[in-house]
């Protein structure tokens, strides 16, 4: 890379968009790292800045301010995650990207969801569609990532783990596909490194498509003692949420992690490994 990139993260107070600062912190390419906020004084964002971030407060649903970031901070890259609902990740994700062609932004990943574009019956996914192919109407190049199921979202089964059971939305026969959240960091930091090979590029993001007795087994392995898998009912579920574990299930079909070493020379990280190196086991 042979200039120094001034990388704008929208979400960089989050887990996924902390991922992505510290990738590019850790990376040794000349970025200089700039994290959008509501609330700068809030204590992750102090987190941030104490790390060497450019702290930036601002909105990712207002033109305006959004105009005013992208002149403040002069960013030549952008990393977008929308949060927050339908309603709010369309309207993020329609402002951000507009004002970054206006600012003449070189190159923006967007952190998407798996298989997003099979989601029009889950309106959060449908959302994130649609930021998609807003993106894909751009003259400025883009890079559009889907991770599937995080692994850290196992963290609020950390109590019955350690009891020894694991209840997850997984009936017999299907599969999830799971994947760091640190990947979309490392992945968006490749896309960043090198955008003749990744612009226009959408990639599926996971590591491990996984049973829920497999998955009762990693985690098994890792905690060290039996994790007795038990599968929720569909029916159990509320009538949404049901609905988007039918459809994460059905994703699991999109995903080769393999295609990501072949195709773009990226490892995703093992379930074991993951789960091993997560904060909360």
């Amino acid at each position: 890379m042979s200039r120094g990139l001034r990388v704008l993260v929208v979400g960089a107070t989050g887990r996924q968009g902390g991922a992505v600062v510290d990738a590019l912190l850790a990376d040794d390419a000349d970025f200089e790292v700039f994290g959008l906020t509501r609330d700068p004084d809030s204590e992750s964002a102090r987190a941030l800045a104490e790390r060497g971030v450019t702290v930036v407060e601002g909105d990712a649903t207002d033109r305006e301010s959004m105009d005013r970031v992208l002149a403040e901070t002069d960013a030549t890259d952008v990393f977008l995650l929308t949060t927050g609902g339908a309603d709010a990740e369309r309207r993020q994700g329609e402002t951000v990207v507009a004002a970054a062609e206006a600012a003449g932004v070189g190159h923006l990943v967007f952190s998407s969801g798996g298989n997003a574009g099979a989601g029009g019956h889950v309106p959060h996914v449908a959302a994130k569609f649609a930021v998609e192919q807003r993106l894909r109407e751009s003259p400025m190049r883009w890079t559009i990532v889907r991770p599937h199921s995080f692994v850290s979202n196992l963290a609020r089964n950390r109590d019955e783990i350690a009891s020894g059971t694991l209840s997850f939305p997984i009936p017999e026969g299907e599969r999830f596909a799971f994947v760091d959240h640190r990947d979309v960091g490392r992945l968006a930091v490749r896309a960043f490194r090198d955008p003749d090979r990744f612009a226009g590029e959408t990639i599926e993001l996971a590591g491990a498509v996984v049973s829920l007795p497999e998955l009762a087994e990693a985690v098994s392995d890792v905690v060290g003692h039996g994790v007795d898998p038990r599968p929720i009912p569909r029916e159990a579920m509320g009538g949404g949420m049901a609905t988007f574990a039918e459809f994460v299930a059905e994703s699991a079909d999109v995903v080769d992690p393999d295609r990501l070493h072949r195709v773009y020379d990226f490892e995703p990280t093992d379930l074991r490994t993951a789960l091993r190196e997560s904060d909360w086991l």
